[in-house]
């Protein structure tokens, strides 16, 4: 997936993500930045529940903004203080609400191994679906044992 010019402010691209265990807790959130011109973008990470293979509501309770330097590499955004618990597959997305710099062209990783890539041009548009791919989001995550009480 990609932005590339200020008319992407709004845009959102996102994910879905498997979550395989009851309770399960969010602890990071992680993509690839191919390539990045802006001086800085500044990003809303988004976690929708999945909703008939469609995101859904959004499940957090407070904004998670981040700020993209890199040019090329891994980004981070930890989501420990924020105490996100599902018991269902999420949508995950990265929301564009500003960049810095006289250009701007961003580029994050997709996997050419299935899953389902969604993409909007605004915050409050539509989702364009894309079946056959994903973007490469992932999400450190842990869950109770069996056995265990909330």
């Amino acid at each position: 997936g990609f932005w590339n010019d200020d008319d992407a402010l709004g845009g959102e691209l996102a994910t879905r993500i498997k979550i395989e265990k009851k309770r399960t807790k969010l602890i990071d959130f992680k993509f690839h930045v191919l390539e990045n011109e802006a001086d800085s973008v500044k990003v809303r990470i988004n976690i929708y529940n999945c909703d008939k293979n469609m995101p859904g509501h959004n499940i957090l309770t407070e904004n998670i903004f981040h700020t993209i330097t890199t040019k090329n590499g891994v980004e981070k955004v930890s989501l420990k203080e924020y105490s996100i618990t599902t018991d269902n597959d999420v949508v995950v997305g990265i929301e564009m609400v500003e960049f810095y710099g006289d250009e701007l062209y961003l580029s994050v990783s997709a996997t050419p191994f299935g899953g389902t890539a969604y993409l909007r041009e605004r915050s409050q548009s539509g989702w364009d679906v894309r079946w056959n791919f994903g973007l490469a989001f992932g999400l450190l995550s842990s869950y109770p044992q069996s056995g265990t009480k909330p």
